[in-house]
């Protein structure tokens, strides 16, 4: 499965189901909204620093945790972004 534009606004929830049931890896999803960053977030001026090279680290780490049977909970591969104020 591809991963569409509406999932960028899916419950955490389904993407977690979603990525567990191999629709799609953690490593996409990340490289996914990587790019909407990339794009929408600067194009509202929303974002400051992006750290791709970092999520894609973490994406893969969780990717292979995945496989071997190591869950860590429903965030586990799910990427996330923080607000600075």
């Amino acid at each position: 499965m591809a991963i569409t534009k509406d999932l960028a606004f899916a419950p955490i929830r389904t993407l977690g189901k979603k990525l567990r049931a191999g629709e799609f890896t953690s490593l996409e999803l990340t490289k996914f909204f990587l790019h909407r960053l990339d794009t929408v977030g600067r194009e509202y001026r929303a974002i400051v620093t992006i750290t791709t090279d970092l999520a894609i680290e973490e994406a893969k780490r969780a990717d292979k945790e995945l496989a071997d049977g190591k869950d860590r909970g429903p965030l586990h591969g799910i990427p996330y972004g923080v607000k600075d104020l």
